[in-house]
């Protein structure tokens, strides 16, 4: 099997594809050297494409799309498919890669391994100078390239050499090896091979991983437990009777509380002289919020005697104009924000703003209100009453301003309450 390497090549996508099937070459003469049905492999890939035209000597077409994007890279085109002593050769797109591997591995256990002529153990297979001391019958080496003229190893690059002591003062035999010939060498730990005129490096660490095998026969299905649970002890099952053993999850009862929770308040709507009110009922009356903090009849919420002020009223001006707000709304606004605002120290401001889009400029909301601080909190309704999200642009202590550009035009009529 022979294989051309010359050059890099590149993979490079079109704009706004993200596959093709051309690769392109640097240095690579594929014209008089590659033909159609050859494979090509890229880098580390393990994949190999099957080349359907070589358009010119840094160009050729793939039969199926690459997926990857590769800047000159290395490659290897297989132009030879002489079989290689048949061994299992993986093939672009096959699914079971390590299965054939792993037959290619068996096969070389049983062709190479188990049909060696073993040589025995070699003093050292590096050494390109014939040893002068330490020599013992029967010592061998392989002798490495470069033996210089007149070493007595001069001419034998590759030949195992024997030290024989059966003549006087002993003497070097050499043996040129056959293939399969395996010898030991004792000086880096390596089994070496002779195979097609060469020896090869055949070394096994402890830490060498093989290729993963096959995925195994999948196992039964062990225990599958089914909860059941009686609102006292969570028990298991199986498919024929519940467990024995359970566990108790309920914990230790906790004590009763003894502290009531805080009063609400009972928004009345607008005042009525003739009402009898009673604590936590809440009036609107002249654009504010008062809380009846003492149960009693007849008296103006503004003597502040039987009445605390809840919310101080107000309004936004947009466009010269100014919108007072309601008793209904300020009530549910009373309602929605939480708290008794009868534990404030100083009672909060609330203004109402109903506004459209010819109230915009570009989209921007801009009101004023006299609330007298910088930062100041908001709510938004669009015509159909739903809370709409969104962030103030800027506040000062006399106005906000709210951008609604992305809204677009808006319809109808919104809402906006500004407290502080």
């Amino acid at each position: 099997m022979a294989q051309y390497t010359e050059g890099t090549v590149s993979v490079t996508f079109a704009s706004g594809e993200f596959s093709t099937d051309i690769i392109s070459g640097t240095d690579t003469f594929w014209r008089s050297r590659v033909t159609a049905s050859h494979e090509i492999i890229i880098g580390d890939d393990i994949i190999w494409f099957v080349i359907a035209e070589i358009l010119s000597d840094t160009a050729a077409r793939v039969t199926t799309q690459i997926d990857r994007e590769r800047s000159e890279e290395t490659y290897a085109i297989t132009t030879d498919y002489t079989t290689n002593r048949g061994y299992p050769k993986p093939r672009g797109g096959d699914q079971n890669f390590a299965e054939i591997v792993t037959r290619a591995l068996e096969k070389i256990d049983n062709d190479v391994w188990l049909g060696l002529n073993w040589k025995g153990l070699v003093i050292d297979n590096t050494l390109n100078a014939a040893p002068l001391s330490g020599l013992a019958d029967g010592h061998q080496y392989i002798v490495a390239s470069g033996v210089a003229s007149g070493d007595a190893w001069f001419g034998f690059v590759g030949y195992v050499a024997v030290w024989d002591t059966s003549v006087s003062g002993g003497q070097w035999v050499f043996t040129a090896p056959e293939d399969r010939d395996a010898i030991y060498s004792a000086a880096d730990a390596e089994v070496q091979i002779f195979v097609e005129g060469a020896w090869y490096n055949f070394t096994v660490s402890s830490t060498d991983v093989g290729v993963q095998g096959p995925k195994g026969e999948t196992g039964d299905d062990g225990f599958q437990p089914i909860p059941v649970w009686d609102n006292t002890i969570l028990q298991f099952q199986d498919s024929d009777s519940v467990l024995t053993s359970g566990v108790d999850l309920r914990g230790p009862s906790g004590n009763a509380s003894t502290v009531p929770g805080p009063a609400g308040m009972i928004w009345q709507g607008e005042w009525d002289a003739g009402t009898t009110y009673a604590v936590d009922d809440g009036v609107h009356f002249g654009g504010s919020a008062y809380i009846c903090i003492g149960a009693h009849s007849g008296e103006t919420p503004t003597t502040l005697t039987n009445w605390q002020i809840l919310a101080a009223g107000g309004s936004l001006t947009v466009s010269g104009f100014s919108f007072p707000v309601t008793s209904g709304e300020l009530g549910q606004y009373l309602e929605n924000i939480g708290p008794r605002a009868v534990d404030w120290v100083t009672p909060p401001k609330v203004y109402r703003l109903s506004f459209t889009n010819a109230d915009l400029a570009a989209g921007i909301l801009t009101a004023t209100h006299a609330i007298g601080q910088q930062y100041v909190a908001f709510q938004l309704w669009n015509d159909s009453g739903e809370d709409v999200g969104v962030d103030a642009a800027a506040t000062s202590t006399t106005q906000i301003t709210i951008d609604l550009s992305a809204m677009g035009v808006i319809s109808g009529t919104w809402h906006l309450v500004v407290h502080g």
